[in-house]
């Protein structure tokens, strides 16, 4: 989610008169944020390229600026589905991970692509084999 959010780009339209970084900005026009670049900006983030879930243990994002993780968006127009989306996504995870080792087919490495959300451009094909 941070490295590879669901909509890595949003939009946004001016609805009042503000500058922003020293640019005026007026109503209707539009500012595009960049959620991708934020989750792997390195004033944010300690090793920004890094897959490391532990950067979300307990008090490990404390001091974290509250808009450096938004893979919903953020404020009073985020994502309608992120608490179901999140809640899906722990419940099968709880489910399939003390169950299965999960691997990738050698030569997968999945490539992304945007298409309305960010999503694999190959299915990602990988091997399922018991914990034991």
């Amino acid at each position: 989610m941070r490295l590879f959010p669901p909509a890595p780009v949003i939009t946004r339209e001016v609805a009042e008169p503000f500058t922003l970084g020293g640019v005026a900005l007026k109503p209707g026009m539009v500012l595009y944020v960049p959620i991708q670049a934020v989750h792997r900006h390195e004033r944010l983030w300690d090793r920004p390229e890094q897959f490391d879930p532990s950067r979300f243990l307990d008090d490990a994002g404390r001091g974290r600026h509250r808009y450096a993780y938004l893979p919903f968006g953020a404020g009073p127009r985020i994502c309608i589905g992120s608490a179901f989306a999140t809640m899906e996504a722990v419940a099968i995870l709880a489910v399939l991970l003390p169950a299965l080792r999960l691997e990738p087919l050698p030569g997968q490495a999945p490539e992304p692509t945007l298409k309305i959300t960010l999503r694999p451009k190959q299915p990602l094909r990988m091997r399922a084999s018991p914990r034991g």
